[in-house]
């Protein structure tokens, strides 16, 4: 029950990011109203608002985060459509009534409201919507591209690294020489077997990892990973914002290739988008990475500062974060980022049992055990 209540919190904050703050006290009189004059009508509404509210629990798996809802967000349209048009029956009675004595002025009201609402409401949502400024998914897919060589290989995980390749290969026909390939293959070359998408989470890791080290190892040319989708036991260094694979052992990187992203960062911070905010931590740790791996910790600190800022809701970057610092020897470092990563989503097994190993690392036997039975509970 805590788990739903968690996931219905998240769709009351999504459903009052949408609207204007007075259109939802009218949903709910316009639903009872409904019910009163038509009660049939009203339950159909209340049923795909339900179908639509509860159909997304389980379709993330009782995991509402913000990523998860951001991906899924679409699934609430029906009951969007449900809250407006209850919103609508509430305006339109109160229009209607101005044949009772006194509700004339009542009545006005609500038909200026009505008439104001549609641009109140794109008032509401367009600071949040408007992206025609925003570069940073075409800068951060020319980032990638720009960092690998010629007829490389390149393995990404999220759409966001994805379909900013695909544009420029596709469309602007640039750099059509670097072979992509995602972690699913729906949209690049399927390496992985037909079979692929239904087999269970664990086996389609397994696959995943031992298909791309198998391609990595007989490439003759040279491959990479974004960060995210690094495999484990994949040997190399980092390089730009994203990780070099090699079989031997590779010279220091030097000096990191610079690359920079169209992005005002105190604005950023607060950016509504989340996958904005994500692509941009994923920028700064990438770059802490391979800033780091050139000698200079100074600046990787801030640049992971930085990231750590901007991620204020991705359980997933401060976990990754504070995992990287641990392995580099900064033990607080790695349990203020974990300690975040399970704040975000107190049900994130993997962030608790991070943590667990991160309190062991800092001697912290009692912790660490209270982290290891939270991840398993």
């Amino acid at each position: 029950m805590s788990l739903l209540a968690r996931e219905l919190k998240v769709f009351a904050v999504l459903l009052y990011g949408q609207f204007p703050a007075y259109a939802l006290p009218l949903s709910a009189l316009g639903l009872a109203l409904l019910w009163k004059f038509e009660k049939k009508f009203a339950a159909l509404l209340a049923a795909i608002f339900a179908v639509s509210v509860f159909g997304m629990a389980l379709g993330t798996n009782f995991d509402a985060s913000n990523e998860t809802v951001y991906f899924m967000d679409s699934f609430f349209i029906p009951a969007y459509l449900c809250a407006a048009m209850c919103a609508c029956a509430a305006l339109a009675w109160f229009a209607g009534a101005a044949a009772r004595p006194g509700w004339k002025p009542v009545s006005w009201c609500a038909l200026a409201l009505a008439a104001a609402t549609p641009f109140l409401a794109f008032a509401h949502n367009y600071g949040r919507a408007d992206a025609h400024r925003n570069r940073v998914a075409a800068d951060y897919g020319k980032c990638l591209l720009d960092g690998v060589g010629k007829d490389s290989v390149l393995f990404l995980r999220r759409d966001h690294d994805i379909m900013p390749l695909i544009y420029y290969q596709y469309v602007e026909k640039y750099r059509t020489d670097v072979k992509v390939y995602d972690d699913f293959g729906w949209v690049c070359e399927n390496v992985y077997g037909d079979g692929f998408m239904r087999l269970p989470k664990d086996a389609q890791d397994a696959r995943r990892r031992e298909v791309q080290l198998k391609i990595a190892k007989e490439s003759k040319n040279a491959v990479y990973f974004s960060w995210e989708n690094k495999p484990d036991g994949a040997d190399g260094r980092p390089d730009g914002v994203i990780f070099r694979h090699s079989e031997k052992p590779l010279k220091p990187a030097g000096e990191c290739a610079e690359c920079s992203l169209r992005y005002d960062y105190k604005r950023g911070i607060l950016s509504h988008d989340f996958l904005t905010r994500d692509t941009v931590s994923q920028y700064y740790y990438s770059r802490g990475e391979c800033v780091y791996a050139s000698g200079d910790a100074g600046t990787a600190m801030r640049l992971w500062n930085m990231a750590s800022d901007i991620a204020v809701d991705n359980a997933w970057l401060h976990n990754k974060l504070g995992v990287a610092l641990g392995k580099k020897g900064m033990k607080n470092e790695a349990v203020r980022e974990l300690r975040k990563a399970v704040g975000i989503n107190p049900y994130f097994a993997v962030g608790w049992n991070n943590l667990g190993v991160a309190y062991y690392q800092s001697g912290d036997a009692k912790k660490a055990a209270e982290c290891f039975m939270k991840a398993v509970e």
